[in-house]
């Protein structure tokens, strides 16, 4: 028989384990109970394991890299939730995951068509990628995709957002010594936690990208001044990205006209082939152009899997710049309040998402506030 406080610690283990499987379903596209297992036992070593911010903080081995990581941690949300964003219990805890990488997310493609493969569950819809807690796991399953033919591309991620759904800590594999990545990183995640339109995950995240990206200027230029070199990185990293994904959007052009070419398969897979080695050739000649040291590398073994993985974070990106430069005028706060309209406005249209943003930029500007 089982005395009190042992039951009562198997009763709260197996509550983080369901908690963490209800995750893994569903935003981790799980399917097969070893992949929800592995996925909840992981997430319930996080919920059970983080600690408050302030604990870490005040402990005498707690390193100074650490100690300046969370302190701008806390800092930033204060930011974000001044803003106007919706941080809830996020990022007031930390966790050591005591490994490099959080989890392994897979993308894969047909190599006859220019279109990601991808997983529905619950809550988030429909997704073009998978996420590994056990990069064995993703292994298996994008070598199962190479034998249908398939490209795969395998990559590690530092974190994910539960949505709000959970109180997301601050993990190890977030920890740098660059301050805009951090700060960049925590806006990303917690406009995740603020709004999400389901089943349109390159919508959310090239908003969240632009947000991170604005956001982290907005940040600097707060604490620092507008002058400050931090604020001057950020406003230059920013443009970087833009080009970056200016010529990302280039490319994926080039692509979709060759694959509606009508090529047989192998005339197909070696014009592709030549195609990629010229995208790569070309942006040898845009790297002069990058002001922040960024996106040096556009990548090495292109495939579709690797390009529609991208496109997923930066797909249309000058459009949601517009809406900050042009409607929002460059003022932050105004962009916030401007995509948390258009979040409105998209539950209640039938309006293809990416038109509805067109339509939104189109209509009169809001000055800036002060």
């Amino acid at each position: 028989m089982l005395n009190k406080d042992s039951k009562h610690g198997i009763g709260k283990t197996a509550a983080f384990i369901l908690l963490g499987a209800f995750l893994a379903v569903n935003y981790l596209s799980g399917c097969s109970p070893t992949y929800i297992a592995k996925a909840g036992w992981e997430e319930a070593q996080i919920l059970w394991g983080k600690e408050p911010i302030p604990e870490v903080l005040s402990r005498e081995d707690t390193s100074e890299e650490l100690k300046k990581n969370l302190s701008l941690v806390l800092d930033v949300r204060k930011f974000c939730e001044e803003q106007g964003l919706t941080p809830g219990g996020s990022y007031t805890e930390y966790y050591d995951i005591k490994r490099d990488v959080l989890v392994w997310v897979l993308s894969a493609a047909p190599k006859e068509s220019f279109a990601p493969h991808t997983w529905w569950f619950p809550i988030v819809g429909s997704v073009p990628y998978k996420g590994f807690f056990d990069k064995e796991q993703g292994l298996e399953e994008a070598r199962d995709f190479e034998k249908k033919g398939y490209d795969i591309y395998l990559r590690p991620s530092p974190a994910f957002s539960t949505l709000g759904w959970f109180k997301d800590p601050f993990l190890s594999t977030m920890v740098s010594k660059d301050e805009i990545a951090t700060a960049n990183l925590i806006i990303h995640e917690l406009l995740h936690n603020t709004l999400w339109i389901r089943n349109h995950v390159s919508f959310n995240e090239t908003m969240a990208n632009v947000t991170g990206a604005a956001g982290a200027i907005a940040y600097f230029e707060m604490r620092d001044g507008p002058s400050s070199p931090l604020a001057v990185k950020a406003r230059e990293r920013f443009e970087d990205e833009l080009l970056y994904a200016d010529y990302l959007g280039q490319s994926i052009d080039r692509i979709e006209k060759l694959y509606k070419q009508g090529l047989s398969k192998d005339e197909l897979l070696e014009a592709r082939k030549v195609l990629f080695e010229d995208i790569l050739k070309g942006w040898e000649e845009v790297k002069p152009k990058l002001k922040s040291g960024g996106y040096s590398s556009f990548g090495k073994n292109l495939n579709n899997a690797v390009i529609l993985s991208r496109r997923a974070y930066f797909d249309r990106y000058r459009t949601f710049y517009k809406l900050y430069k042009v409607r929002s005028n460059s003022n932050f706060s105004v962009f916030l309040e401007q995509i948390k309209k258009l979040a409105e406005i998209a539950k209640s249209s039938d309006s293809e998402i990416w038109q509805l943003l067109e339509d939104f930029i189109a209509s009169d500007p809001i000055p800036a506030t002060s």
